[in-house]
């Protein structure tokens, strides 16, 4: 097949109803290359996809096709996206029990381009969609990066909640509750310290670097400065242990590096004391 070089050559691909695999190079070429011209097209390439007209079990041409109309979508195209965020195709399949969680994902990243208030009630389903992949996280994984985009930390903060933390993982994957957690640093003091104290005695590696990233966004650094100490006393992790030493130095913020430095000269253990001479360069860049 010959590679694509221009939008014109792209449209009639699609224009030709050509097979599965032109069409998503087509669209693919489409994404890098965003040309209201094409608008037309994706949408009906869609819609020719949906209505059974070609091969896409798993919605995946769809969602690519979605991926390109984002950047060139009018209000005109709320419906196609609203339908496609309703569309399901159930499997029985324990962890990922529905073939159409990437197209849900990418319907709401693009109808939050045109009507983020309408995006949101979108999100907030599907933070709790019963149909969401246990191993991806999506669409729910996106969910939570759009709300937290619009920092809606309210649903986010009532989704954290909700979770039963025995046997969560039957519930919703871990990536999801950990971009949940790292995005609540918003929230009022008391509050932090009850979702810090919910959540930063997890095993789960995933929800814990969430937790991680919680307290290194929390301003002033003395909310939680307790807690940070604690964990670099008290972990035993080295990955987890390494992991927030890179997060406190990706952070840029001397004062932290200041707040943390005396800790970090005082760690027990000759691996977490390995780490904490890797890092501690790019810490010291920042004083």
């Amino acid at each position: 097949m010959k590679n694509i070089d221009s939008t014109a050559a792209a449209l009639t691909i699609l224009g030709r109803k050509s097979s599965y695999q032109a069409a998503e190079q087509a669209v693919r070429y489409l994404i890098e290359n965003p040309d209201a011209a094409a608008h037309d097209a994706l949408v009906e390439t869609y819609n020719r996809y949906d209505a059974g007209g070609g091969r896409d079990g798993m919605g995946e041409l769809r969602a690519l096709v979605l991926t390109a109309l984002r950047p060139i979508a009018t209000r005109a195209d709320i419906p196609l996206l609203e339908r496609a965020l309703m569309t399901y195709k159930i499997v029985n399949a324990p962890f990922n029990p529905d073939y159409m969680v990437g197209l849900r994902a990418a319907a709401l990243y693009a109808l939050n381009q045109i009507d983020d208030e309408r995006a949101s009630y979108h999100a907030v389903r599907l933070l709790v969609d019963p149909y969401a992949s246990k191993t991806s996280g999506e669409p729910a994984l996106t969910a939570v990066r759009v709300l937290a985009a619009q920092q809606n930390g309210l649903a986010l903060y009532q989704f954290a909640l909700g979770i039963e933390l025995e046997g969560f993982h039957g519930q919703v994957a871990a990536e999801v509750l950990s971009d949940c957690i790292a995005h609540l640093h918003l929230l009022p003091l008391p509050l932090l310290e009850q979702i810090v104290a919910r959540y930063g005695a997890t095993e789960d590696e995933i929800v814990m670097l969430g937790v991680l990233d919680l307290l290194v966004k929390v301003r002033p650094y003395s909310h939680l400065l307790s807690k940070m100490q604690h964990f670099i006393h008290e972990t035993q992790n080295v990955d987890l242990f390494r992991y927030f030493l890179h997060i406190v130095a990706a952070n840029r913020d001397g004062e932290l590096v200041r707040l943390l430095l005396p800790e970090l000269e005082w760690v027990d253990g000759d691996e977490k004391m390995a780490v904490v001479t890797e890092v501690m360069p790019a810490l010291r860049e920042l004083l």
